[in-house]
């Protein structure tokens, strides 16, 4: 029997993280279009696209959070946003900026650690509530547990523990930044967009099955994520499905 909206979940308070969000409507990251006025606000929405360092860019007009003339603007929509939480989409493009493509160093891959978890620190001290870090759509930690996008050799490659090394580095040290109950990962183990998603059925459950393992054990140690953002498998023929994450 269908029930009024008033008697389910979606408009009951729920705690994220750090953040108690007074009802659960919450607008996903956008890219552009997306600014008009709205009479009701979501309880938190995320923003979209924001490079965490020159090095990480790769279009004009996006915005960033590396420098300090940076974190000054992004305190004004904060401010003027202060009904809403608001969380910026912290990302470095790589493969899906469209440039030629190469192998990034260990130090280069060190670096990007360094550099998401700065960015992490930039946007809180900007006003931000939370930072996600998108592992999706090609982005660069998106690109590692992909065996069509990363055929390293060395301890970021190869092995299902290997590929996931990135992207829980990059957790950890935004963790050591900002805390683990302000940071979110968006994952998308069946995405197709920037060339992804072509690693197989079994490949990308035992891949994907294994992050949310290692982000379930840092929760049980005490640092467990605001929230973990599982982008849900296109309605079509395939049958993909997300419900092998749910179990872990």
């Amino acid at each position: 029997m269908n029930k009024p909206l008033e008697y389910t979940n979606l408009f009951k308070p729920i705690q994220v993280g750090k953040n108690q969000l007074t009802h659960r409507v919450v607008l996903p990251p956008l890219t552009r279009n997306r600014n008009d006025p709205a009479t009701q606000a979501p309880t938190a929405l995320s923003i979209k696209a924001t490079f965490i360092s020159p090095q990480a860019g790769g279009y004009s007009l996006a915005p960033g959070i590396w420098s300090q003339e940076q974190i000054t603007e992004w305190t004004k929509p904060y401010v003027s946003s202060s009904a809403t939480y608001i969380t910026p989409e912290d990302e470095a493009k790589a493969v899906a900026a469209g440039n030629p493509i190469r192998g990034i160093t260990t130090a280069e891959i060190k670096q990007y650690v360094a550099d998401y978890a700065q960015a992490a620190r930039n946007s809180v001290d900007a006003g931000a509530h939370g930072v996600e870090i998108h592992a999706a759509s090609g982005y660069l930690p998106h690109q590692f547990p992909e065996l069509n996008t990363n055929s390293r050799t060395d301890n970021y490659g190869g092995s299902v523990e290997n590929r996931s090394r990135f992207l829980l580095e990059v957790v950890d040290a935004a963790t050591a930044e900002i805390g683990a109950d302000r940071l979110a990962v968006r994952i998308n183990p069946w995405g197709l967009f920037g060339g992804m998603g072509k690693s197989g059925k079994q490949v990308t459950e035992d891949q994907f099955g294994y992050l949310v393992e290692q982000l379930e054990a840092r929760a049980k140690e005490g640092k467990e994520l605001a929230y973990l953002h599982i982008i849900e498998p296109r309605s079509d023929e395939s049958k993909e499905t997300n419900d092998f994450l749910l179990e872990k």
